[in-house]
């Protein structure tokens, strides 16, 4: 997972490329060696699967934004990087950390990371603003009280049973679990709108489960008021930030 100096030009492109379109600054770890040793190659910890992967989900969310115009304005200029974690991308607004491990990042994994950012670069209002607006709440007093009368599923999906409080309302995009969050819904329902016929696959395993059917099941992502929001916002018929 380097960058073979073969491939050092069109690593190159790509990088100039999200740089002057988007303004998004990926830094460089690919290249000539030492000042001791010049001739050494450094394939650094990108590879050029993984820049097209980042120059392809850049281009989705920015195309269903309305071009890079209105992705520069939502998301700001950023900066992006490999790093040793364990995650596979942690997001703050002043950019996305992927992780330099052997899991590699996929389109869907850049546009939820790229969401976060819009969500930080609007004081995380619009993840707060998604939360009322789908009818939620963030309580943990509630989800203290909620396990101690034993109404949690072991898998921590059922609203409110997570780790943050989150009572999630209306179906989230993609499932929940005991680590779903309103900020972890919004980066959700965000790449679920770039890529909807994606999502359906992910809640499909729901449809025939008595337990999750009518909390994590949907015909029609479209249809549901997550998208509505998300359409909102793009559109700006919806004002969302803190």
């Amino acid at each position: 997972m380097t960058i073979a100096r073969a491939d050092s030009q069109q690593a190159d492109q790509i990088a100039h490329n999200l740089k002057e379109t988007y303004q998004l600054s990926v830094v460089k770890d690919w290249g000539e060696g030492t000042e001791a040793d010049p001739q050494e190659w450094s394939g650094g910890e990108w590879s050029l699967e993984e820049l097209h992967t980042l120059q392809k989900g850049v281009a989705d969310l920015a195309n269903a934004m309305g071009g890079p115009d209105k992705f520069i304005e939502n998301i700001g200029s950023i900066t992006i990087s490999q790093v040793e974690m364990k995650h596979r991308g942690l997001a703050s607004i002043h950019g996305i950390k992927f992780t330099a491990s052997e899991i590699s990042i996929d389109p869907w994994t850049v546009v939820h990371e790229l969401a976060h950012v819009w969500d930080a670069n609007f004081g995380w209002g619009l993840s707060k603003a998604m939360e009322s607006y789908t009818g939620g709440r963030t309580n943990l007093v509630a989800t203290v009280l909620k396990r101690l009368r034993g109404e949690c599923d072991d898998a921590g999906r059922l609203p409110g049973c997570n780790r943050f409080g989150y009572f999630y309302g209306d179906v989230p995009p993609a499932g929940s679990d005991r680590n779903f969050n309103r900020k972890e819904d919004f980066g959700e329902s965000v790449t679920a709108y770039v890529y909807p016929a994606l999502v359906q696959g992910r809640v499909e395993r729901f449809k025939d489960d008595d337990s999750y059917r009518d909390l994590l099941y949907y015909p029609d992502y479209t249809q549901t008021l997550r998208w509505a929001f998300v359409d909102g916002l793009i559109k700006g018929t919806i004002v969302g930030g803190g």
